[in-house]
């Protein structure tokens, strides 16, 4: 493939080729005949008549004044003819070349950007840039308490084996061993402890009829007891946007405004599994999604599933003080 540089050096040589023959000079017969008698005659090329005749008469080979004042005037007026029709013609010329260039030099550079690469195209192939990732602030606050609570656990760690390694230098190794048991099993009551704590939390959500495992309040309410961190201080959180709600003039626009029907209707199932022996907690871990569609129901929907389960529980309620009568 040619490059730029190729077809333009081309086209420049055709160019002058074109005009080398175009401008050549043009000379007329009596230029040529004045030429040939002004040229200098040499007995030696003539031949013997030709010699004998010319040492008779040697004026006849030598151009006369007189004609060679009309052979010169004829000539320089068919001199300025001719370069009066050249002038002319050079100017065709001229006007024909130049167009011919402008025509010329487009196709050049049209071909050559067609068939030269670009750099872009002639280098290492242009990678895509990486979208930014999508940070949830949820997540960064937890796995930033996730970080903190792991290098403090690193130094209680370390701070129990120095004690260890002092009772031990004290008291010998089976006051270590002890020292190390006590530890071990006061960090396993402790874990224990905040398990039945999240459990029981669980539990008090469901009887106000605020699902722990669905909601963005009962979420962050078990996050909260669980890791230690309040996701509705956190900017950018849906618990941190309901809080905002709630404190301001437009708490008819937070769900806890707008979900109270739909917790009426949670409530009610939540006495009507107790009343038949049945674990709420775990009912509720296990059908989230049928908690989701009665959290969605429209107020007023929820609202009369909730009379309908106020009523049977009404009517249970009757029943059960009729059969302790």
């Amino acid at each position: 493939m040619m490059g730029s540089k190729q077809m333009s050096t081309v086209w420049l040589v055709a160019l002058a080729l074109s005009s080398a023959s175009a401008f050549q000079p043009l000379v007329s017969p009596t230029q040529r005949r004045h030429q040939g008698l002004q040229q200098p005659v040499h007995p030696g090329s003539l031949s013997r008549t030709t010699r004998a005749v010319w040492s008779r008469q040697p004026s006849l080979f030598q151009a006369s004044p007189v004609q060679d004042d009309e052979d010169d005037r004829a000539a320089a007026s068919s001199e300025t003819k001719q370069k009066t029709r050249l002038s002319r013609f050079r100017q065709r010329v001229s006007k024909f070349l130049k167009k011919k260039l402008v025509v010329a030099v487009f196709v050049g550079s049209s071909i050559a950007g067609i068939w030269t690469p670009r750099p872009a195209e002639a280098s290492a192939p242009v990678m895509a840039v990486p979208k930014a990732e999508q940070r949830d602030p949820a997540t960064d606050a937890l796995l930033n308490h996730d970080r903190k609570m792991v290098v403090k656990q690193q130094q209680e760690l370390q701070e129990m084996n120095k004690r260890a390694r002092e009772i031990e230098a004290s008291e010998g190794t089976a006051a270590r061993s002890k020292f190390e048991k006590e530890y071990k099993a006061q960090k396993e009551k402790e874990a224990q402890d905040r398990i039945d704590a999240v459990t029981q939390l669980k539990r008090d959500l469901l009887d106000q009829g605020m699902d722990p495992f669905t909601t963005i309040e009962g979420q962050r309410q078990v996050i909260l007891a669980e890791k230690g961190v309040d996701l509705g201080k956190v900017p950018g959180t849906m618990m941190y946007l309901q809080k905002q709600l709630e404190g301001g003039k437009k708490i008819e626009k937070s769900l806890l405004y707008k979900q109270a029907p739909n917790r009426r209707v949670v409530k009610a199932m939540v006495e009507d599994m107790k009343n038949k022996g049945q674990d709420p907690l775990a009912y509720f871990d296990d059908h989230q999604e049928q908690t989701q569609t009665i959290m969605a129901m429209t107020p007023v929907a929820a609202a009369q599933l909730a009379q309908k389960y106020q009523a049977n529980l009404e009517q249970y309620d009757k029943s059960m003080c009729q059969g302790e009568k």
